[in-house]
């Protein structure tokens, strides 16, 4: 067979288009295996720095922390959620079984080294923030749980538990403190590929999910409008970072920058009936949970998740200060 130039055209055409749409493809299949991003924005300013030294406790408002990652939030010798309270089952307590928990008031004295709890009645206990290392032998090491991960604590001692057994009512409640010099942490939750993971290389303390939650002011604004009855405060969110920016654009920031330091969002959070505590009088209310359920509900590329969503989970990248009034930066997903 003859092979004329028209034909020979032809097959270099084909051949050419077959090589492009190829390359196509591949470039394509590259950039969907990597997880695509804008470059980083303005999207807001820090309003609140918040560290709840006890879980399940107020929180101590702070002007400036510093942060490191597998640490979070600390100011002085303050950590977030570096304090457990258990049972006489050392079964961990928190505010959905416990809900007047939300009514003691923290506060900071001795030169920011001792914790105060004040009941509503006017009784008070003192907490050290630091243990006497030299004591380390005399010290009782208690085995619990946060969720399903296993983790010990210190116990703090008779005193403390006659104050938290009282205002309870309940036998030989402890508070127990986390040391990272003698316990071991736990792994942080990721959100990646339609599932929640344990990622043992982000550390955590007693927090439930991830290192540092989250909430923005104008999203909890936008929730209240929504409301069936009554109105929440970002309180019931229990955030460390409280920010203001666009209602609910947090949920597609991937990367942050927040004054000089740089974050990775972890997750969504996800929410429970803690929210509903009314943080006045530690009742329990129905709302934000049936609005949250009728607009937060997790759908699409969140379908992994099991609950409604309010705020986000990150993880600073290096060691850094914030404080109020920092700008936001954000990175979104495409």
């Amino acid at each position: 067979m003859e092979i004329n130039s028209s034909m020979i055209k032809v097959i270099v055409t084909t051949v050419t288009i077959g090589l492009v749409g190829t390359s196509i493809v591949y470039i394509i299949s590259k950039l969907r295996s990597k997880k695509l991003t804008k470059p980083f924005i303005p999207v807001g300013v820090v309003k609140k720095l918040l560290i709840y030294p006890i879980k399940s406790l107020k929180p101590i408002e702070c002007d400036q922390v510093i942060v490191k990652p597998n640490e979070g939030l600390y100011c002085n010798q303050l950590r977030d959620r570096s304090f457990l309270l258990v049972n006489c089952k050392n079964i961990f307590i928190t505010q959905r079984a416990q809900p007047k928990l939300v009514l003691l008031d923290l506060q900071l004295i001795d030169n920011n080294e001792t914790i105060k709890v004040t009941s509503p009645d006017g009784d008070s206990i003192t907490i050290p923030l630091t243990i006497d290392k030299n004591t380390i032998n005399n010290l009782e090491i208690v085995e619990t749980k946060v969720w399903d991960d296993k983790v010990e604590g210190i116990d703090c001692g008779p005193e403390i538990s006659k104050f938290f057994s009282n205002y309870l009512g309940k036998l030989n409640v402890r508070l127990l403190r986390f040391d990272k010099d003698l316990i071991d942490h736990r792994p942080a939750q990721v959100y990646s590929n339609y599932k929640i993971t344990k990622d043992p290389t982000i550390k955590i303390m007693y927090q439930d999910q991830a290192p540092v939650l989250i909430i923005n002011d104008k999203s909890v604004e936008t929730l209240n409008q929504l409301l069936t009855e009554g109105s929440i405060s970002y309180l019931n969110f229990r955030p460390n970072i409280l920010i203001e920016a666009q209602s609910f654009d947090e949920d597609n920031w991937e990367k942050l920058i927040i004054g000089k330091t740089k974050w990775q969002q972890l997750k969504k959070c996800t929410r429970c009936v803690m929210t509903t505590i009314n943080i006045d009088d530690g009742t329990f209310m129905k709302e934000p949970m049936i609005t949250l359920k009728k607009y937060r509900n997790p759908m699409g590329e969140d379908s992994g998740y099991h609950s409604p969503l309010m705020g986000i989970h990150v993880n600073p990248e290096k060691n850094g200060t914030i404080k109020i009034g920092d700008s936001v930066l954000a990175s979104h997903k495409l």
